[in-house]
């Protein structure tokens, strides 16, 4: 099933909108997890703050 214009548009506002996984995207739109990773390079960045993460970790093993 070739990604249209209209899936994208969803799978991308699920993402950066409803913050959703993509596992959950997928499941919604019946599609395969792969699917929706695949837009990783195209504008499927992690909404996730990776600073605070990291920052966690280094006062972890600084303690």
């Amino acid at each position: 099933m070739p990604v249209t214009p209209e899936l994208r548009a969803k799978i991308l506002r699920y993402y950066h909108a409803e913050k959703w996984p993509t596992g959950t995207i997928a499941r919604q739109l019946k599609v395969h997890h792969g699917t929706v990773e695949s837009l990783a390079p195209s504008g499927l960045a992690p909404h996730r703050n990776c600073a605070r993460i990291k920052h966690r970790c280094l006062f972890a093993v600084r303690s």
